[in-house]
């Protein structure tokens, strides 16, 4: 479960690192806030494509190579965008970016499928999920909190620079030997097309694709405007006190494993009854 910590802290924190700076992005480059928006939006919807993707080329291929071969060339070329001096560069390094850290979810949800046994998978997939929260808010504090006077590069470059040294363990973090799932008399390289296309349009499936969509959707979206609001002359802030607007995620970090051991006991329905409820309470 460290693996799947580690992986997902990881993938975020290169995600989301530069969302509390947007607004000093569009300084340098002199763009809209809507184009400075494309260095999240641009890779999240890569991410997307690429976990979709996984679907085609992932059978086969070993998650415990896969995952730190993928986050190690993900961190090199983020490394490489904060290096750049222009902006279309830096929006290129974000979409291959966001394209190899799009191999990982699939890849270790594949891993954990094999390792972990069936009535404990949730608790395992919500330590994956802590990850990913606890990667996004510590990319985002450390950008945010260590860029000052307009200057972001340096504290971007620098969580790149830890994301690479997290990745480069990983090669010796998953176990040595990494079981596949058996092979079956005849195995087939292909998704089955009908089976993919039952996933798509059974009701119960697509709604959590779409549950999914707008909920990404939101967070995505406020969180991109948020800097650019708090920055403004309406509240003023300076750029490490705008950062601890998005604190508050902390909070994930604690509640999704212990939402993952609820759903292990109390099923998808209540839990997501449950989680709608402190949505509309907020």
């Amino acid at each position: 479960m460290l693996v799947a910590f580690a992986a997902g802290l990881v993938t975020f924190s290169l995600l989301y690192a530069p969302q509390p700076v947007l607004h000093l992005i569009a300084a340098r480059y002199d763009i809209p806030p809507q184009s400075s928006s494309l260095t999240i939006s641009l890779p999240t919807a890569m991410l997307s494509g690429a976990s979709l993707l996984q679907l085609f080329i992932g059978r086969g291929l070993n998650p415990a190579r896969l995952v730190p071969v993928a986050l190690t060339l993900a961190a090199l070329a983020n490394l490489l965008g904060m290096l750049s001096p222009s902006w279309h560069l830096l929006l290129a390094a974000r979409v291959l970016t966001g394209v190899l850290i799009g191999i990982v979810p699939s890849a270790m949800m594949t891993f954990l499928a094999v390792h972990i046994a069936p009535e404990r998978m949730g608790r395992a997939m919500s330590t994956y999920v802590a990850g990913t929260g606890a990667g996004g808010l510590l990319g985002r504090l450390a950008a945010g909190t260590l860029s000052t006077d307009g200057h972001y590069a340096s504290a971007l470059m620098m969580t790149s620079l830890i994301s690479l040294i997290i990745s480069v363990t990983l090669f010796f973090m998953f176990p040595p030997a990494s079981p596949s799932p058996a092979p079956t008399a005849a195995p087939r390289r292909r998704v089955d097309p009908a089976g993919l296309r039952r996933a798509l349009v059974t009701p119960s499936v697509a709604s959590v694709y779409l549950i999914g969509f707008l909920l990404m959707s939101a967070f995505v979206g406020i969180f991109n405007y948020l800097p650019f609001l708090l920055s403004s002359p309406r509240f003023g802030l300076s750029q490490s006190s705008l950062t601890f607007a998005f604190l508050p995620m902390a909070t994930g970090i604690v509640a999704v494993p212990i939402f993952g051991r609820l759903y292990d006991r109390l099923g998808p329905r209540r839990m997501l009854c449950f989680a709608f409820a402190m949505i509309g309470g907020g």
